[in-house]
Protein backbone atom coordinates (compact mmCIF):
# COMPACT_ATOMS: atom_id res chain seq x y z
CA UNK A 1 0.00 0.00 0.00
CA UNK A 2 3.33 2.12 0.25
CA UNK A 3 3.54 2.06 -3.04
CA UNK A 4 -0.43 3.00 -3.69
CA UNK A 5 -0.14 6.48 -1.75
CA UNK A 6 3.37 6.85 -3.20
CA UNK A 7 1.83 6.66 -6.95
CA UNK A 8 -1.20 8.62 -5.68
CA UNK A 9 0.34 11.55 -4.69
CA UNK A 10 3.05 11.50 -7.50
CA UNK A 11 0.04 11.79 -9.70
CA UNK A 12 -2.03 14.11 -8.15
CA UNK A 13 1.55 16.45 -8.10
CA UNK A 14 2.02 16.38 -11.56
CA UNK A 15 -1.73 17.38 -12.44
CA UNK A 16 -3.46 21.09 -12.71
CA UNK A 17 -4.43 22.60 -9.73
CA UNK A 18 -8.11 22.52 -10.84
CA UNK A 19 -8.06 19.01 -9.95
CA UNK A 20 -6.51 19.20 -6.83
CA UNK A 21 -9.06 21.86 -6.04
CA UNK A 22 -11.93 19.12 -7.33
CA UNK A 23 -10.58 16.89 -4.84
CA UNK A 24 -10.40 19.16 -2.18
CA UNK A 25 -14.22 20.26 -3.05
CA UNK A 26 -15.26 16.28 -3.02
CA UNK A 27 -13.94 15.80 0.22
CA UNK A 28 -15.35 18.88 2.14
CA UNK A 29 -19.01 17.54 0.57
CA UNK A 30 -18.33 14.05 2.32
CA UNK A 31 -16.81 15.37 5.34
CA UNK A 32 -18.95 18.23 6.54
CA UNK A 33 -22.46 18.21 4.42
CA UNK A 34 -22.65 14.07 3.90
CA UNK A 35 -25.37 14.10 6.13
CA UNK A 36 -27.39 15.96 3.71
CA UNK A 37 -26.79 13.61 0.73
CA UNK A 38 -25.95 10.48 2.32
CA UNK A 39 -27.54 8.07 -0.16
CA UNK A 40 -25.83 9.86 -3.25
CA UNK A 41 -22.57 10.10 -1.76
CA UNK A 42 -23.01 6.35 -0.76
CA UNK A 43 -23.79 5.42 -4.59
CA UNK A 44 -20.52 7.33 -5.54
CA UNK A 45 -18.57 5.75 -2.77
CA UNK A 46 -19.48 2.30 -4.16
CA UNK A 47 -19.19 2.67 -7.71
CA UNK A 48 -15.47 4.31 -6.81
CA UNK A 49 -14.35 1.46 -4.66
CA UNK A 50 -16.11 -0.71 -7.15
CA UNK A 51 -13.88 0.80 -9.89
CA UNK A 52 -10.65 0.40 -7.52
CA UNK A 53 -11.16 -3.49 -6.91
CA UNK A 54 -11.49 -3.84 -10.71
CA UNK A 55 -8.04 -2.41 -11.36
CA UNK A 56 -6.65 -3.97 -8.73
CA UNK A 57 -7.59 -7.21 -10.02
CA UNK A 58 -6.31 -6.19 -13.52
CA UNK A 59 -2.83 -5.29 -12.13
CA UNK A 60 -3.03 -8.82 -10.26
CA UNK A 61 -3.94 -10.67 -13.41
CA UNK A 62 -1.99 -8.49 -15.81
CA UNK A 63 -5.27 -7.38 -17.67
CA UNK A 64 -5.78 -4.52 -19.34
CA UNK A 65 -7.19 -2.23 -16.53
CA UNK A 66 -10.27 -0.05 -19.23
CA UNK A 67 -12.83 -2.65 -19.02
CA UNK A 68 -12.32 -4.20 -15.46
CA UNK A 69 -12.67 -0.75 -14.04
CA UNK A 70 -15.36 0.23 -15.95
CA UNK A 71 -17.09 -3.10 -15.06
CA UNK A 72 -16.19 -2.54 -11.23
CA UNK A 73 -17.35 0.97 -11.13
CA UNK A 74 -20.85 -0.30 -12.87
CA UNK A 75 -21.44 -2.62 -10.60
CA UNK A 76 -20.89 -0.62 -7.12
CA UNK A 77 -23.00 1.94 -8.74
CA UNK A 78 -25.71 -0.99 -9.13
CA UNK A 79 -25.31 -1.83 -5.82
CA UNK A 80 -25.34 1.41 -4.70
CA UNK A 81 -28.72 2.14 -6.81
CA UNK A 82 -30.39 -0.97 -5.41
CA UNK A 83 -29.96 -0.23 -1.72
CA UNK A 84 -28.55 1.96 0.90
CA UNK A 85 -28.26 -0.28 3.24
CA UNK A 86 -26.04 -2.44 1.00
CA UNK A 87 -24.58 0.41 -0.59
CA UNK A 88 -23.35 1.19 3.47
CA UNK A 89 -22.46 -2.03 4.37
CA UNK A 90 -19.89 -2.54 1.07
CA UNK A 91 -18.57 1.32 1.84
CA UNK A 92 -18.23 1.07 5.01
CA UNK A 93 -16.05 -2.69 5.12
CA UNK A 94 -13.82 -1.23 2.05
CA UNK A 95 -13.12 2.06 4.03
CA UNK A 96 -12.41 0.24 7.23
CA UNK A 97 -10.12 -2.59 5.09
CA UNK A 98 -8.66 0.31 3.84
CA UNK A 99 -7.43 2.06 6.04
CA UNK A 100 -6.68 -0.64 8.46
CA UNK A 101 -4.30 -2.03 5.69
CA UNK A 102 -2.87 1.58 5.21
CA UNK A 103 -2.04 2.60 8.93
CA UNK A 104 -0.43 -1.62 9.15
CA UNK A 105 0.99 -0.99 5.97
CA UNK A 106 2.75 1.99 7.15
CA UNK A 107 4.01 0.61 10.31
CA UNK A 108 5.86 -2.29 7.83
CA UNK A 109 3.14 -4.94 7.95
CA UNK A 110 2.69 -6.64 4.67
CA UNK A 111 2.02 -10.20 2.87
CA UNK A 112 -0.76 -12.38 4.82
CA UNK A 113 -0.72 -10.76 7.94
CA UNK A 114 -1.71 -7.47 6.21
CA UNK A 115 -4.05 -9.12 4.53
CA UNK A 116 -5.97 -10.63 7.74
CA UNK A 117 -5.88 -7.27 8.76
CA UNK A 118 -7.52 -5.78 6.66
CA UNK A 119 -10.31 -8.78 6.36
CA UNK A 120 -10.31 -8.52 10.02
CA UNK A 121 -11.08 -4.33 9.74
CA UNK A 122 -13.19 -4.96 6.72
CA UNK A 123 -15.82 -7.37 8.49
CA UNK A 124 -15.68 -5.34 11.34
CA UNK A 125 -16.83 -2.31 9.85
CA UNK A 126 -19.28 -4.23 7.99
CA UNK A 127 -20.68 -5.21 11.50
CA UNK A 128 -20.23 -1.60 12.49
CA UNK A 129 -22.85 -0.78 9.62
CA UNK A 130 -25.13 -3.35 10.49
CA UNK A 131 -25.85 -2.27 14.32
CA UNK A 132 -25.78 1.51 13.59
CA UNK A 133 -26.37 1.97 10.41
CA UNK A 134 -26.39 6.64 11.16
CA UNK A 135 -23.46 6.27 13.42
CA UNK A 136 -21.40 4.29 10.87
CA UNK A 137 -22.59 6.33 7.70
CA UNK A 138 -21.07 8.96 9.58
CA UNK A 139 -18.08 8.32 10.62
CA UNK A 140 -17.22 6.52 7.54
CA UNK A 141 -17.99 9.34 5.04
CA UNK A 142 -15.81 11.44 7.24
CA UNK A 143 -12.82 9.28 6.82
CA UNK A 144 -13.63 9.37 3.02
CA UNK A 145 -13.88 13.16 3.04
CA UNK A 146 -10.69 13.52 4.77
CA UNK A 147 -8.71 11.44 2.29
CA UNK A 148 -9.89 13.51 -0.61
CA UNK A 149 -9.09 16.63 1.54
CA UNK A 150 -5.58 15.53 2.10
CA UNK A 151 -4.92 14.35 -1.97
CA UNK A 152 -6.87 17.33 -2.97
CA UNK A 153 -4.85 19.66 -0.82
CA UNK A 154 -1.54 17.82 -1.91
CA UNK A 155 -2.63 18.31 -5.24
CA UNK A 156 -3.30 22.43 -4.92
CA UNK A 157 -0.30 22.55 -3.35
CA UNK A 158 2.11 20.93 -5.79
CA UNK A 159 0.48 23.60 -8.44
CA UNK A 160 0.77 26.49 -6.58
CA UNK A 161 3.22 26.09 -3.47
CA UNK A 162 5.65 23.73 -4.95
CA UNK A 163 7.83 23.39 -2.09
CA UNK A 164 4.80 22.32 0.19
CA UNK A 165 3.92 19.50 -2.56
CA UNK A 166 7.15 18.38 -2.26
CA UNK A 167 7.14 17.81 1.14
CA UNK A 168 3.58 15.63 0.74
CA UNK A 169 5.42 13.51 -1.58
CA UNK A 170 8.26 13.26 0.36
CA UNK A 171 6.30 11.74 3.30
CA UNK A 172 4.50 9.51 0.99
CA UNK A 173 7.31 7.98 -0.70
CA UNK A 174 8.81 6.96 2.94
CA UNK A 175 6.63 5.11 5.97
CA UNK A 176 6.02 8.37 7.69
CA UNK A 177 3.24 8.39 10.10
CA UNK A 178 2.68 11.73 9.11
CA UNK A 179 0.33 11.71 6.64
CA UNK A 180 -1.65 8.83 8.63
CA UNK A 181 -1.97 11.96 11.68
CA UNK A 182 -2.72 14.67 9.33
CA UNK A 183 -5.63 11.82 8.13
CA UNK A 184 -7.21 11.41 11.66
CA UNK A 185 -6.89 15.22 12.55
CA UNK A 186 -9.08 15.93 9.16
CA UNK A 187 -11.54 13.02 10.23
CA UNK A 188 -11.72 14.24 13.96
CA UNK A 189 -12.31 17.93 13.05
CA UNK A 190 -15.12 16.98 10.00
CA UNK A 191 -16.96 14.37 12.17
CA UNK A 192 -17.69 16.89 14.78
CA UNK A 193 -18.87 19.60 12.43
CA UNK A 194 -20.90 17.27 10.94
CA UNK A 195 -22.48 15.75 14.12
CA UNK A 196 -23.05 19.05 15.57
CA UNK A 197 -25.02 20.06 12.84
CA UNK A 198 -27.43 17.23 13.30
CA UNK A 199 -30.85 17.36 15.69
CA UNK A 200 -30.62 15.50 18.58
CA UNK A 201 -27.88 12.29 19.71
CA UNK A 202 -26.94 10.20 16.04
CA UNK A 203 -29.25 7.29 16.66
CA UNK A 204 -28.41 4.11 16.29
CA UNK A 205 -29.59 0.45 15.98
CA UNK A 206 -31.93 1.19 13.27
Amino acid sequence: MGECQSYLFNWIGGQPGATGLVFFAAGALYGFAAFRMLRFLLLISTAGYGALAGLITAWTLNYQPDVLVVAGGFLGALIGIASGRAALLCSAAATAATLCGYVASQMGLAGTPLLIVMASCGLLGATCALLGRETTALFITTLQGAGLMIIGFAGLSSAYVPSLGATFRSWASSQSLMIPILLTMVAIGAYAVQASRLQGDICTGK
